[in-house]
């Protein structure tokens, strides 16, 4: 998954005038983010707030709808109760707008609606029904960066489904708020391929790579942990899997 974005800045002044004229400005970035997809089934960030405010974005205001198909699909992970994994869901309907899924569970039924926020930093499955193997498709996502956003994301003793929510890549050992425990794992989607799987453990994180065992010139071969250095990275825009053993805390973005 690639991501750009296409922005512009806008500078607000708003002037009170009285006795005292005060004039305060301020800088926003807003505009839309292309995300290019190489699969049917991508995590996307949310990367955006609210234009003109720091609120959490909507889902009917986040994914343009534009160049969409109907019944693609959006699935929203929000955690777990008990053992029972809880999802939120919308298709895209024939009128062009977002529409929410039933989801039927031991908790109930739940029908979400379009208004549904997602903080920053969150990461969604967008589902393209119609796919063929080795395509590409682009996704807009719209809305707002400013200083006033949430930069964290919370990391529980779970699966947690998060997303670099920036316009450049972070690399893996630069990720800060969280203590990683001993058995944490990122996942990081990689288009069609396997995801890229790192594991933390000797006090860093690291990979599994081929290493020759003896000195034949044709193995034998064994996996073996290795340290990573700061070359691995989470792409902008990507969302991936935080699995956590008992690291918690907030990746500061």
């Amino acid at each position: 998954m690639k991501l750009s974005v296409i922005a512009a800045s806008a500078l607000i002044t708003i002037a009170a005038f009285g006795e005292d004229v005060t004039s305060v400005e301020t800088s926003n970035t807003f505009g839309v983010m292309k995300v290019s997809c190489s699969a049917q089934k991508v995590i996307v960030c949310t990367p955006w707030v609210k234009a003109l405010t720091a609120d959490a974005i909507q889902l009917k205001d986040l994914v343009m709808t534009a160049g969409l198909e109907p019944d693609d699909s959006i699935i929203l992970y929000t955690g777990k109760t008990g053992k029972v994994s809880d999802f939120k869901s919308w298709v895209l309907g024939e009128n062009g707008e977002w529409q929410g899924v039933a989801v039927t569970d031991v908790n109930g039924t739940t029908l979400p609606g379009a208004d549904e926020a997602i903080a920053r930093g969150a990461g969604f499955w967008f589902v393209k029904k119609n796919f063929t193997a080795g395509a590409t498709y682009d996704l807009y996502l719209y809305g707002q960066d400013t200083a006033d956003a949430a930069t964290s994301t919370v990391v529980a003793n779970a699966y947690n489904l998060v997303a670099n929510p920036k316009t450049e890549d972070v690399a893996i050992t630069a990720l800060s708020g969280v203590t990683p425990a001993v058995g944490d794992t990122i996942q990081v989607p990689n288009g069609s391929a396997p995801a890229k799987v790192y594991t933390y453990k000797n006090g860093a994180w690291g990979k599994s790579v081929k290493t020759q065992i003896g000195t034949g010139t044709k193995g034998p071969y064994k996996m073996a942990w290795q340290a990573i250095t700061a070359d691995e990275k989470i792409p902008a825009g990507q969302g991936f899997w935080y699995i956590s053993k008992g690291g918690a805390g907030a990746i500061a973005w």
